[in-house]
């Protein structure tokens, strides 16, 4: 099917669009699916159905949940050689919670990321760069173990 289909709308298909957005996926990714509706629709339903514009809103909430997951992944995997890169992925991953869900993860929150650089990631040496991302592995480590991830 184009991308310019339009599926019937059902319960059945809101929660597996909404599954999917609440998993992390993409608008544009989940449109992309034969059976899914084109990003048009979507939008038009969005302006049109109070159920699914509901759904929607608390799936990309949701959504940004899962990031917490992969901020913990990848500082688990974090290495000499990496870490530039990571602290890119996790920087960018909090970015996307605060836009996602900005009641928990939003600028305007008073707790920080785990770690907020003083210098940039340009000015940083190796060895700042390690020390930081390794302070940020114990700090999320200690709130896994409490059980408040990253509230």
């Amino acid at each position: 099917m184009s991308m310019g289909r339009s599926v019937k709308y059902t319960q059945s298909l809101v929660d597996q669009f909404c599954e999917g957005l609440s998993q992390g996926k993409t608008l544009r990714s989940l449109c992309a699916g034969d059976s899914m509706p084109s990003h048009t629709q979507v939008r038009r339903w969005l302006q049109q159905k109070a159920d699914f514009q509901r759904r929607y809103r608390q799936a990309i909430e949701e959504s940004a949940e899962n990031f917490e997951a992969k901020i913990l992944e990848e500082v688990e995997a974090l290495t000499a050689d990496n870490a530039r890169v990571a602290q890119i992925k996790i920087n960018t991953w909090f970015k996307i919670m605060g836009q996602r869900n900005p009641n928990r993860y939003g600028e305007n929150k008073k707790s920080e990321p785990p770690f907020t650089p003083i210098k940039t990631v340009q000015e940083m040496t190796d060895e700042e760069l390690q020390h930081c991302l390794n302070d940020t592995l114990t700090q999320a480590r200690n709130r896994e173990q409490e059980g408040s991830g990253f509230e």
